[in-house]
């Protein structure tokens, strides 16, 4: 769903300026997160170009923001040593898609006719600069965004397809926010859902703090909510490279209702709504179809503000906090 790319920083001076989406909103929203190695001369911000600066703005906003997404990496592709198909096939698990200059293209034979423009190298897409967003990968990305999550899927799965790159973002302190008037009811009732969910996040996230709305409706007993809580964080271990800080906000049901129960989850300024929240953790295996949507940062503000409007119908002695 959102596609892992790298840019063979000579491809940036083919890109023509009609073309050159790499740091305008219409090429990052919200599909695609640039693979960069950032330490010492790497990274493409060391590169002496006419679109130095407007990456410099990116990488700027990406500090500030969360977006556009960039993953950050300690070591770069050796492009010098790229000479075949082959070569690129051995960074699958890196890369998604590869943006290479034009020379490379027509060697590799990366097509552009009116209706293909990429070519598969092993598991790696590869497509020239200017026909970044028109590869096979992208295309493949947008459609996913819209998709629903099947019955059956293995959770595993679920995880990588969707959410996984989401969490990889190498901001440090990147919010991660969950929305769902049930967590508090389905904790006192004994599922597992938000743990699991909070053990995925662990383990792929540089660095994140995570914000929980949720109701105290069907939950009688809250101080018993609490204590599941505190026993079930205390074991997933919060640390600076990991989860630092869950902030659990338990709201009066009015507010949830007044949106017609929505239930989401945002990852800075990308948020993923999901019909049946984060029930769709509860087991292995997904349990029935849910409707999903990825919305773009041009949507941010709508899910900030509810969750302001959360915020401000909190009930007594919350928010709760637990900090690495």
């Amino acid at each position: 769903m959102i596609v892992k790319f790298a840019i063979e920083p000579e491809a940036l001076d083919d890109a023509q300026d009609d073309h050159f989406r790499m740091c305008r909103r219409n090429f990052w929203n919200p599909y695609g997160a640039l693979v960069d190695p950032i330490r010492g001369n790497a990274s493409l911000l060391s590169r002496n170009s006419k679109y130095k600066n407007e990456l410099q703005l990116a990488y700027k906003n990406f500090r500030d923001q969360g977006w556009p997404l960039w993953i950050e990496t300690a070591a770069p592709i050796p492009w010098d040593d790229i000479d075949a198909c082959s070569d690129l096939a051995k960074y699958r698990e890196q890369l998604d898609l590869a943006l290479i200059e034009e020379v490379r293209a027509d060697v590799f034979g990366v097509p552009q006719s009116d209706d293909k423009f990429s070519k598969i190298c092993g598991e790696v897409d590869v497509a020239r600069i200017r026909h970044s967003n028109l590869s096979d990968r992208f295309k493949a990305a947008k459609d996913l965004s819209q998709a629903v999550i099947p019955i059956g899927m293995p959770l595993k799965d679920l995880w990588r397809e969707r959410f996984q790159t989401l969490a990889m973002c190498s901001n440090g302190n990147q919010q991660v926010t969950i929305v769902d008037r049930y967590i508090s009811s389905n904790i006192w009732q004994g599922h597992s859902e938000l743990f699991r969910l909070l053990e995925f996040l662990r383990e792929d996230s540089p660095g994140c703090v995570v914000t929980i709305f949720s109701s105290g409706r069907d939950a009688p007993n809250l101080n018993e909510v609490k204590e599941r809580l505190d026993n079930n964080i205390a074991v997933l271990r919060l640390s600076k490279d990991g989860i630092k800080r869950i902030t659990f906000f338990m709201c009066h049901d009015d507010v949830f209702r007044k949106h017609a129960h929505e239930r989401w989850m945002r990852f800075a300024g990308i948020t993923c709504s999901i019909e049946h929240g984060i029930d769709i953790f509860r087991s292995d295996n997904v349990s029935s179809d849910s409707a999903f949507s990825l919305k773009s940062p041009e949507h941010i503000k709508t899910y900030r503000d509810r969750e302001g409007e959360l915020r401000k119908r909190q009930k007594p002695n919350s928010p709760w906090q637990w900090k690495a």
